[in-house]
Order: structure tokens, then C-alpha cells, then sequence
């Protein structure tokens, strides 16, 4: 490209032009550098002098226009912890009175590494709930992926419980801190709400959304969190009108095309819920 700048302007105008074309550069360059990488880059848009008219795209704010271009998908899987010890033993599952996962457990954590191994299972992050069910749950299911390190997420918890309730049978627990509750009131006086957990859970989903868009993210967690992403993704009402069965070890997808940053929000898929082929021998 050849500008052609009349002697005659002054030294400021010329400048100008100059700082104009170096924009320009910087922003065909990071259009390029971003469409060769869009899931690790980010890009922000900031307008140009009136003069010049035109927005200009760089780093640093948000990739949505290109994965969006490219066709890209944003993918939550929620994988439910496998069968627990705080289950069977009827106990409140905290982080002291969580033991992990039964021997059943492991095995159905076991088939369901298998079968994500099989299907050729692309990830480019994996979170987990901090309590030790899910925790093991997502060491047995990445074990030889060749998946990210596991990260801990605290908002991706089941029912927040404090240190004096923790590791209870859960019927004493529900008798002594029995309260009136409802959907935003507690049934234990020392328990968080339905809305309160939902809340949270959805908070936490979605930020792990925009943290990762155009990619797949593997999310250990629980059945209460699996339940709140209707919330989150498929705009549910707090209540729902119908019970929601997450089986332990089941696999529950929600993807969207769009950017999951936008407002108003994009359109989630339920892709899948509560599969648990692997535990029946099969393979959907």
C-alpha cells in the first residue's frame, strides 16, 4: 500500500497519518496472530479517531469474534462424582466427613476413563469440586488422557456445610438444625438455601464458560450442581418443574455456539444428561 501525503501539510498532520497506518498494521497482525490461536489469545475493540472513523481490533478483551467466525463451540461436560462412602454411610459429606469413593466407585470411575479414552476425549481444561469424591473422581477418570492438570474450584461444591456439621449421620443433622425453609430459606439453620447453591453453582459454570470459550472443559462435580445448570444454561426457573436424576459417574454436556460472554446470553444445547452407558456396559 502507497500513501501520498501533500508536502504542504503540516508536520502534526503527517504524524498523524503515520500513527494512523502503524494502527492499522497492529490490527490486520492481530487478526492474524489471533485467528492462528483463538483459544489462548484475546482481543478487545476501542474506536478510532472520528477523523478516521472505523473500529480497531487488538488483544487483550475478548476473542468472541473470532472463534465465533471459525465456527468454534464452547463445551461444558459435568461429570458426576462416582459412588461415594458419605452415601452409603448416610453421613454429611464435607471435606472431613468425605472418605472418597467406594471400591464401586473406582470402578465406575475406571469405566468412564475408559470410555472417554475410547471416544478420543479433547479437553483443554479440567476443574474439579475440592471435596475428596470428586477429587478422586477426576485423579481415576484422568489418569493416562493426557488431559491439563486438575484444577480445584470451590464454587463447584454440593451443599456448604460448616465444621461442626461435617461427618454427622445426615438424619441427626436434619433433626437438630432443623428450620422452616424453602427456596430461599434454608432447611438447616446452619445449611445454605436452594438459591444460594444455585446461585454459586451457576456463577461458577458460567465463569468457567467465559474463561474457556471455543473450548471443551471437563468439570467434576456433584449431583446439585449438574441440576443447577438448567439454571444456568437452560434458564430455568429456580424451581423447576420436573426432578432432574443424575446417576454417579453420569456424563451431562451442554455446548453453544455462541459467545458465552455476550449479552443477551447465547442459546445452550443440552447435548446429553445423565449418560451413563459406560456403567451398563454400553456405549452411546
Amino acid at each position: 500500500m502507497v500513501v501520498v501525503v501533500p508536502c504542504d501539510w503540516p508536520v502534526e498532520s503527517k504524524l498523524l497519518v503515520v500513527v494512523v497506518l502503524v494502527l492499522e498494521l497492529l490490527w490486520v497482525l492481530s487478526l492474524q496472530a489471533a485467528s492462528s490461536s483463538a483459544a489462548h489469545r484475546r482481543v478487545r475493540t476501542f474506536l478510532m479517531p472520528p477523523l478516521f472513523g472505523g473500529v480497531l481490533t487488538r488483544y487483550e478483551q475478548t476473542q468472541r469474534e473470532v472463534f465465533t467466525l471459525r465456527g468454534m463451540s464452547t463445551g461444558l461436560l459435568l461429570l458426576r462424582h462416582a459412588d461415594s462412602w458419605h452415601k452409603r454411610e448416610g453421613i454429611v459429606g464435607g471435606a472431613r466427613g468425605d472418605r472418597g469413593l467406594t471400591p464401586e466407585g473406582v470402578r465406575q470411575a475406571e469405566r468412564l476413563r475408559d470410555r472417554l479414552a475410547r471416544q478420543g476425549l479433547e479437553a483443554q481444561a479440567v476443574y474439579s469440586s475440592p471435596l475428596p469424591r470428586a477429587q478422586k473422581t477426576a485423579e481415576v477418570v484422568t489418569r493416562d488422557l493426557n488431559l491439563p492438570s486438575v484444577l480445584l474450584d470451590p464454587g463447584l461444591i454440593s451443599w456448604a456445610v460448616p465444621e461442626e456439621a461435617d461427618g454427622i449421620p445426615t438424619q441427626e443433622f436434619q433433626t437438630r438444625y432443623a428450620t422452616p425453609g424453602g427456596v430461599f430459606h434454608p432447611f438447616e439453620s446452619v445449611s445454605e438455601s436452594w438459591a444460594s447453591l444455585v446461585t454459586r453453582a451457576s456463577y461458577t459454570l458460567l465463569t468457567l464458560a467465559r474463561r474457556h470459550p471455543g473450548q471443551t472443559t471437563l468439570v467434576f462435580t456433584h449431583a446439585e450442581v449438574v441440576k443447577a445448570s438448567f439454571v444456568a444454561f437452560g434458564n430455568l426457573p429456580l424451581l423447576p418443574p420436573f426432578e432432574v436424576e443424575v446417576r454417579s459417574a453420569s456424563v451431562t454436556e451442554w455446548r453453544t455456539e455462541g459467545d458465552p460472554a455476550a449479552w443477551p446470553p447465547p442459546a445452550w444445547t443440552l447435548v446429553r444428561l445423565n449418560d451413563a452407558a459406560h456403567l451398563e456396559g454400553g456405549e452411546l
